[in-house]
């Protein structure tokens, strides 16, 4: 890699956690914000990833969930490109005295910009724009009451993120700030529910820190993280493939 660039790979990842240093942190082994782009004219990259996510709580709280996400990444220049990633799934679960389910649609669209490049390494530097809206559906046991909630997101973002070549594996490194804001809608259905409502969900800001490991032969990732804040634990794993093709 060399001395200059592990030096402006530590620096750009200083830089991030000094600006967002009020914030609240993470650290995970996940996928990569931005994956792996070529950048190479013509060419666009295309990544499919499957993940199961599982959610408790200290209060007997237990969410599972599926998740499918498509990303892709088209190339202008050798230098710079630009990625769309659309996600869906379902989430499921129990609280005390009622079912949950939750429908889950996610979109980003992220700018990428490569400022340093040798053989062994990409760093690339990226902003997000990312909406996001979840629906969900709760039934009371014991009650014909039903409450049906959707909770909307704006959510922009930037960070950082270096492709580091390791024979046949690519170690990618990875800081994202992003802040949250939106609104919720609830309405109620069922004899004698309460009356909707409606307000604004209070914006904040987050940073996480991770990395991922690719398998270069087969264009195969495998994520995983295990997350303890507070009274919540948050598992995840997930599988992604990447492939690319000329437009």
């Amino acid at each position: 890699m060399g001395g200059r660039g592990l030096f402006l790979v530590l620096l750009t990842f200083s830089g991030l956690a000094g600006v967002a240093a009020d914030t609240e942190f993470q650290f995970t082994i996940a996928p990569p914000p931005v994956g792996y782009p070529l950048f190479d004219q013509g060419k666009t990259t295309h990544s499919l990833r499957g993940t199961y996510i599982n959610i408790s709580t200290d209060e007997d709280w237990s969410f599972d969930g599926l998740l499918a996400s498509y990303a892709k990444q088209e190339s202008p220049s050798q230098d710079l490109s630009f990625q769309q990633t659309f996600t869906g799934g379902v989430l499921w679960g129990d609280l005390p005295g009622a079912d949950l389910t939750g429908l889950p649609l996610l979109y980003d669209f992220t700018p990428i910009l490569r400022p340093y490049r040798q053989d062994n390494l990409d760093l690339l530097v990226f902003g997000i724009l990312g909406g996001h809206a979840t629906f969900f559906f709760l039934d009371l046991d014991d009650s014909d009451v039903s409450m049906q909630m959707l909770n909307y997101l704006l959510v922009p973002g930037a960070g950082v993120q270096a492709n580091i070549v390791l024979s046949d594996f690519i170690l990618s490194p990875f800081g994202v700030y992003r802040y949250s804001f939106g609104g919720y809608v609830t309405e109620y259905s069922g004899e004698d529910s309460p009356d909707g409502d409606s307000g604004s969900i209070d914006g904040y800001g987050s940073v996480i820190f991770g990395f991922d490991l690719l398998y270069r032969p087969l264009n195969l990732s495998l994520s995983s993280i295990l997350q303890h804040e507070k009274d919540v634990t948050v598992f995840t794993i997930s599988l992604g493939y990447s492939f690319s093709r000329s437009r």
